[in-house]
């Protein structure tokens, strides 16, 4: 959507006057007009607050209920309460938050590592994601810090492990119907999601919903993530195999027929910096393990948020995503290395 000034149409005007309220704002930036409004996602409720063009804050409004499969704002303040205590957390800076809003500092640049075309570039993002992860993992599970933190955010099986359960939770029966099929369609699919859940360890605060487009460049060339709603005490694994499958349904977009094993190949160079920044920041080589376990749960997650936000061209491209992750479980070549960046 293309930037406007805030006026009271979708509650702008009442934002900013919450924003003056608690001095994030000055009077003389409104009165000036120096102050536009971008919508940034409709699904999560991000509002991008610019001044004379420039990115200042990030505002997002928990009118826009997240759906169950997306996770909760609940869960993102609690991991942002456990990021004020940790030195160097990947976190954009929160300034703000109440029972109808958080605030954050805009991330500058924020360039998301979704944005990156030359090669070099996107192995040098992808380094950076891995030193993100693997420092955020490393300091969270250290015995101080877990103390209480696994109950202030809670246990939980990512979904898509759940699907092929009896006792699977109800939001699986209300996920977009076509992909669910197909995943149904699977049993060797079902029977890994199922045996990567009785495997799951939790030893880590996880993002939980690691992509690319969740990924943001600082000015200094670090990640910096965003969308912690589906934060969890969880497997580090997880968070690996999500910026995998991210990186391989990159591939896919500009090799679509290539199986699986040849897109973990083209998808060398980014893993590979990813999982040694990964362990050369304190991440631990069994997530990196876990991470091959995962990834085929990871591609069905992918694949359900391109089913949701990709309209017909997102249905096709999760129906090759649930292919490739069918070929995940099949493939000995997948199966016999770690997923994340293997020596080639």
């Amino acid at each position: 959507m293309s930037g406007r000034e805030p006026d009271d149409r979708g509650g702008e005007a009442a934002i900013v006057r919450t924003l003056l309220r608690h001095g994030l704002l000055s009077a003389a930036d409104v009165v000036d007009h120096r102050l536009v409004t971008r919508d940034l996602s409709s699904s999560n409720g991000l509002t991008m607050i610019e001044r004379d063009g420039e990115g200042l804050l990030v505002v997002k409004h928990s009118r826009h209920t997240a759906q169950d499969w997306q996770g909760s704002m609940v869960q993102e303040l609690a991991a942002y309460q456990l990021a004020r205590i940790i030195p160097g957390a990947p976190f954009p800076r929160m300034l703000h938050s109440d029972p109808t809003m958080m605030v954050l500092e805009a991330v500058a640049p924020g360039t998301p590592l979704s944005g990156l075309a030359e090669f070099s570039a996107i192995a040098q993002g992808a380094a950076a994601l891995g030193r993100a992860l693997g420092g955020w993992h490393r300091a969270t599970a250290a015995a101080d810090v877990a103390v209480g933190v696994a109950s202030q955010l809670g246990q939980r099986l990512p979904w898509p492990l759940l699907m092929g359960g009896v006792d699977r939770p109800a939001l699986v029966d209300e996920l977009e119907p076509r992909t669910r099929s197909l995943v149904w369609s699977h049993p060797q699919l079902l029977d890994q999601l199922e045996r990567a859940g009785n495997l799951w360890q939790s030893s880590a605060c996880v993002h939980g919903d690691v992509r690319l487009a969740n990924a943001l460049l600082d000015s200094g060339g670090d990640v910096v993530l965003v969308d912690w709603e589906c934060a969890a005490w969880g497997d580090p694994g997880w968070d690996l195999a999500g910026a995998v499958a991210d990186y391989t349904a990159a591939a896919m977009a500009v090799w679509p027929d290539a199986d699986m094993a040849t897109l973990l190949h083209l998808g060398g160079g980014p893993v590979q910096a990813l999982e040694d920044a990964y362990l050369g920041s304190g991440g631990s080589a069994s997530a990196l393990d876990a991470a091959r376990m995962l990834l085929p749960g990871r591609l069905v997650h992918v694949a359900f948020q391109y089913a949701v936000w990709g309209g017909a061209d997102g249905k096709a491209d999760a129906a090759r995503l649930v292919a490739l992750a069918v070929e995940a479980v099949q493939s000995t070549a997948v199966q016999s290395r770690v997923a994340i960046g293997v020596a080639q």
